[in-house]
């Protein structure tokens, strides 16, 4: 499918205005946020620099509605090179200056997607690459075929018998296996999770674990994504029951020069969680 074809996804900015020697972040969220995901950064940065929030594919929408927002072309979402590409046509529109730099901060699937930019010709514009949470590879992995594989089916739900039996059983979906202590939930506490309203999060929005799984269950593997080339900041949440990075991808970092990984005793959304502690890390990190 041709990048003709794809939607132009939109670019949230903050902070100062756009000039050659204004630092730079671009921002990268994943499931199941937009740009208020970072509100504490945006916060912090708003004096010393220019902000560029990218969300998912349609993930931009507030207020979503339970209907599915995808385009007759892609009623299923998008592969992993099709986001990537979307992702990357977006931050050159956003800072169409091919020698500005800037510093890339990504957090969930923003997270997967952001050591694919980093690896495309775009890569060269980076100075620095900070991920929360979602590292390469994976530990404790049987926590995460529940809930991947349950957004994955809602969303076929969705596709196929339509968006309000999708929306019912997505809502108690989220509360069995994120919120709930039992065999399958993770215990997230409300409050530490996305600041994205509850009724804003649709079905819809598993789209990115469809795509993965039917290509696992098709017999595709998903696409290993490198290691960055330029220095990383890794911030991980340690309560969580599962690992979203393998021990070698903390080897990794531990032995290459410039990069470092933090891991705090709290969940999966660390910057909304831990705000202060979070952006003194970055600041430390960007300086």
């Amino acid at each position: 499918m041709s990048s003709s074809n794809l939607p132009a996804l939109t670019a949230v900015t903050f902070g100062k205005p756009l000039k050659p020697q204004t630092p730079i972040l671009v921002f990268l969220s994943g499931f199941p946020d937009d740009h208020r995901v970072w509100c504490h950064q945006i916060e912090a940065f708003k004096d010393s620099h220019h902000m560029v929030c990218i969300a998912a594919p349609h993930f931009d929408q507030q207020g979503a509605s339970s209907k599915s927002p995808m385009p007759k072309s892609h009623p299923t979402g998008y592969t992993m090179d099709e986001t990537v590409d979307m992702i990357v046509a977006c931050i050159k529109r956003a800072l169409p200056n091919k020698d500005q730099k800037f510093d890339l901060v990504t957090h969930d699937w923003g997270a997967y997607w952001g050591y694919f930019v980093a690896s495309s010709k775009l890569g060269k514009r980076i100075n620095k690459m900070i991920a929360f949470d979602i590292g390469i590879g994976f530990g404790r992995t049987f926590w995460l075929l529940p809930y991947q594989l349950g957004f994955a089916f809602l969303f076929w739900i969705g596709i196929t018998f339509g968006p309000d039996l999708a929306d019912s059983l997505f809502r108690f979906f989220i509360r069995v296996t994120l919120i709930d202590v039992g065999p399958l939930g993770h215990g997230f506490k409300l409050e530490t999770m996305s600041p994205r309203p509850v009724d804003e999060i649709r079905w819809w929005m598993g789209w990115p674990y469809y795509q993965m799984w039917k290509a696992i269950l098709g017999g595709k593997q998903p696409t290993d994504a490198t290691f960055p080339s330029m220095p990383l900041l890794f911030i991980n949440g340690k309560k969580k029951r599962v690992d979203f990075h393998s021990e070698l991808f903390l080897k990794k970092i531990n032995d290459t020069k410039g990069c470092k990984q933090i891991g705090y005793d709290c969940y999966h959304w660390i910057m909304w969680e831990l705000p202060t502690e979070s952006i003194k890390e970055m600041k430390e990190f960007l300086d």
